[in-house]
C-alpha cells in the first residue's frame, strides 16, 4: 500500500485563477512501482488519464467549491492507495468581485 499526500493546494485554498486551471501536486511514499498509476479526482470522479506523474493541472474548473483528490492503480486498476480529499475554492475574476 502506498501512502498519497496532498502536498498542493492546501486544504480549503482559495484559487485565483481566470482560465480555472487547478495545480495539483502530491507525494507517494514508498516510490511508486513501474506498473502503478497516479488517478487525480475533481469531486470524486476521474481527470484525465492515469498516469506515473505525481503533479498536473486541471484545467477549466468552474467557480466554487470543489474537492480534490488522487488514487495509486495497480496494473490491473485495483486501488493501491488513496489521498484524503483536500477542498479548494475557485474565484475567477469579473467585474462584479
Amino acid at each position: 500500500r502506498y501512502t498519497v499526500v496532498i502536498t498542493s493546494p492546501a486544504h480549503d485554498f482559495v484559487v485565483r485563477q481566470n482560465a480555472g486551471n487547478l495545480n495539483v501536486q502530491l507525494s507517494v511514499k514508498p516510490k511508486l512501482h513501474a506498473t502503478d498509476r497516479i488517478q487525480f479526482l475533481l469531486n470524486s470522479k476521474p481527470v484525465g488519464s492515469a498516469s506515473a506523474a505525481t503533479s498536473t493541472v486541471i484545467p477549466f474548473v468552474d467557480r466554487g467549491t470543489h474537492s480534490i483528490g488522487a488514487k495509486v492503480l495497480g496494473a490491473q486498476g485495483q486501488s493501491k492507495g488513496r489521498a484524503s480529499s483536500v477542498t479548494v475554492h475557485m474565484k475567477r475574476f469579473s467585474a462584479n468581485n
